[in-house]
């Protein structure tokens, strides 16, 4: 049984496609239309055979004549001229391909076709058991309305666990102590916490102070060597001044071993120490044959204290010629009246050991002597030092050193 082409069908007007038997809306059984006449075809005509020579006599005759106008024999149709015969086509032969030396011939590999899907894969009838189309909603074989097509399953996705980048703890800091700003009028201040580096400078470092134009841009550095807090010196020049230790049993600090060229503060004078190299010769000068020149009796020195100004020259020097010259503000051998830093009997650079040995010594002065650290230094507990016009005190953790409060 054929199918019905595309027809309304004769319950709802729903226009079907073509091919099949059952309504898609109502599942009415679809009617073809009646097919429309056939036209009728004339009976074609034979084209008249042409004839040639009449066999009797010879005579020419129409072609639509039967027999001959001269004679009256029957006229025979001549044969029909052979069919001509198609010239056999030669098959295109492939050239063969000729692999070039060095070179491997491949074949051409083609693709298996792919075969078409099935129609109506994975859907059937509940009526007749057969596939039905995807598309319909009723059966085009027994008209039973199918079930809805299940929609596509899909797999949930597999969640993909994401590394997560797990922190690092930052390393323990190590306290070692605390920092202190000292004003000029003894006062604290700001107060900085110290851990296993601390860095001091005008513009760079941990405790920076631009106002400071005796600071190098990094001048000085606190560190942890082994357990042990020490102070280095980073400056472009004026150092770090580290104040005299106080002993235990008394009220003078000190002492520190005085070399060529070294430098102390006191008050606000610095003061550079420059030992006199070699044995001085004491002869009175000549000023005539056999005349020496009559003045103050001459007297060895030991050394010399240079005082230093800012803008790079020595101004007074004083010669150390006794086993004890003291500075001050109001007695001693080197007074320094204006300077109100200074106490009254301030610190003493004394000569041991017939002069092979100068120390620099404090006498108990309020704002203390410092001297210039040659080189690193390991730190105290209230160590005090100064950098440029900072003053500094040093309290360190008990575990450094420190009291146990």
């Amino acid at each position: 049984m054929s199918h019905p082409a595309s027809v309304n069908c004769s319950s709802c007007g729903k226009t079907n496609p073509e091919g099949l038997f059952f309504c898609q809306e109502c599942g009415n059984r679809l009617v073809a239309p009646a097919a429309p006449p056939a036209a009728a075809v004339p009976p074609a005509v034979a084209a008249p055979a042409p004839h040639g020579p009449c066999a009797t006599c010879g005579a020419q005759n129409p072609p639509n004549f039967r027999f001959c106008l001269t004679c009256g024999g029957e006229l025979t149709a001549p044969p029909a001229p052979p069919a001509p015969v198609a010239a056999p086509v030669a098959s295109p032969v492939a050239a063969p391909v000729l692999a070039t030396p060095g070179t491997v011939r491949q074949e051409a590999v083609v693709p298996p076709a792919t075969a078409p899907a099935a129609f109506g894969a994975g859907r059937v009838c509940p009526g007749c058991t057969k596939e039905a189309d995807d598309a319909s909603v009723f059966c085009r074989f027994c008209g039973t309305k199918l079930p809805p097509t299940a929609a596509p399953v899909h797999a949930a996705p597999v969640p993909v666990a994401v590394p997560v980048p797990v922190p690092v703890a930052a390393p323990a800091r190590t306290l070692v102590g605390r920092l202190i700003v000292i004003a000029k009028d003894g006062s604290e201040g700001v107060s900085h916490s110290v851990y296993e580096r601390l860095d001091i400078g005008r513009n760079e470092g941990d405790i920076r102070i631009p106002d400071d134009r005796f600071l190098s841009p990094k001048h000085a550095r606190i560190e942890l060597r082994e357990g042990r807090p020490y102070l280095v010196d980073t400056s472009e020049g004026n150092g770090i001044y580290l104040r005299l230790r106080r002993s235990r049993t008394g009220t003078e600090a000190g002492p520190v071993p005085l070399a060529d060229q070294d430098l102390f503060l006191v008050g606000q004078q610095v003061l550079r120490f420059e030992a006199v190299l070699g044995a001085e010769d004491l002869t009175p000068a000549r000023i005539g044959q056999d005349t020496f020149l009559f003045g103050t009796p001459a007297a060895r020195r030991f050394g010399r204290l240079v005082q230093r100004g800012v803008e790079g020259t020595s101004l007074d020097i004083y010669n150390l010629r006794r086993s004890e010259t003291v500075i001050g503000r109001e007695s001693g051998d080197i007074v320094f009246t204006d300077d109100p830093f200074l106490s009254r009997r301030h610190a003493a650079v004394r000569i041991e050991e017939g002069g092979a040995r100068v120390s620099l010594w404090d006498l108990g002065s309020s704002n203390g002597t410092f001297y210039r650290l040659r080189n690193d230094v390991e730190l105290r507990h209230k160590d005090q030092f100064r950098v440029g016009q900072q003053l500094f005190r040093l309290e360190l953790q008990p575990a450094f050193g420190g009291l146990k409060e």
